[in-house]
């Protein structure tokens, strides 16, 4: 999973990258070339996984953060697809990274002792993530739909991997709508800030 790791650690500092810049146009009201913001990430993604004084920003933070989640794996990847490609509308909405901010603090506090609901069997686990999607469903589809492909990568190593590292990413919840670059849609700009929008 080392490989992983830094791949997808670098698919994050090139997302961040161009979430960064897609709001440039909140405030200047235009964006950058495709071709500027491909080479820009393209940048980036080097930058990140090319060892500097024998460890890299990606190693770096995989010494910080151990493995990623494979939740922050389809978002930093369909966020960098979604900039370039315009029919791609969809966006989680503030609601639903909220609701992985708080989900994600309640597992914090059973790390650290403060609860311990979470502890059980790998079929408790299962169901418990099953009704957190069913939860989260109601509040985001976007962020539903992309637990749900996190949890479904999860399956093929169940043995190896914790199923809530595999979910549940604290640089999703505290820094996912950084990564998610604002929609390049000229008519209703300022409505991705407030709700997804699906096409």
């Amino acid at each position: 999973m080392i490989y992983y790791s830094l791949f997808t650690y670098s698919l994050m500092c090139a997302a961040i990258a161009l979430g960064t810049l897609s709001f440039v146009r909140l405030f200047f009201g235009t964006f950058l070339q495709p071709f500027t913001r491909g080479v820009i990430s393209l940048f980036a993604f080097i930058l990140s996984i090319i060892p500097i004084h024998h460890i890299s920003f990606s190693m770096l933070l995989y010494s910080m953060f151990d493995t990623p989640s494979f939740l922050l794996f389809f978002l930093c990847l369909f966020s960098i697809v979604r900039t370039f490609v315009n029919q791609i509308g969809f966006t989680i909405s503030y609601r639903g990274f909220l609701f992985l901010a708080i989900l994600w603090l309640l597992f914090a506090g059973n790390a650290f002792g403060i609860f311990d609901w979470a502890y059980g069997p790998l079929g408790y686990k299962i169901l418990l993530i099953s009704c957190v999607i069913a939860i989260c469903y109601c509040i985001d589809r976007i962020c539903a739909v992309f637990m749900l492909m996190a949890f479904s990568l999860w399956l093929p190593f169940a043995n190896t991997l914790d199923l809530y590292n595999a979910v549940f990413d604290s640089n999703v919840a505290l820094f996912g709508w950084l990564m998610q670059s604002m929609p390049l849609f000229k008519n209703n700009f300022h409505v991705a800030l407030l709700k997804p929008k699906i096409k």
